[in-house]
């Protein structure tokens, strides 16, 4: 089974609208955060596309790390992929302990793989 990310992007908030479309506000461009105070948490959202040759329904692990290989924060949930057709995930907003200055990697576990989804630098300017 080849499974990818073939989209990720790091925001602020992800608002689903009925239609089924999602709205990204706060995207931070080449996903790296610059912070002016070290001491307050990041606020952070996940927007991540995968694909996939198979079609079934799969238990997902979705994980923060730092880069120390240290888990933040996870969640788990069940996603429905389609061969040939984007699966979105959305996560968050998540309350991110500073991990300054360094970087942050945003992924799930999938059948017992690491899947890294993105990368967040996250910087300092006082």
């Amino acid at each position: 089974m080849a499974t990818t990310v073939s989209k990720s992007i790091g925001c602020d908030f992800i608002r689903q609208e009925t239609g089924g479309k999602f709205t990204l506000l706060g995207i931070y461009p080449n996903n790296s955060v610059l912070v002016t105070d070290p001491d307050l948490p990041v606020l952070l959202s996940f927007y991540i596309e995968i694909l996939s040759d198979e079609n079934r329904t799969v238990p997902i692990e979705l994980q923060v790390r730092n880069q120390f290989n240290v888990v933040l924060n996870n969640s788990s949930l069940n996603l429905t992929i389609s061969s040939n057709f984007t699966a979105p995930i959305t996560w968050g907003p998540l309350t991110i302990k500073s991990q300054l200055p360094g970087y942050i990697n945003c992924g799930f576990l999938m059948d017992g793989l690491w899947i890294h989804a993105m990368t967040i630098n996250i910087q300092v300017r006082k």
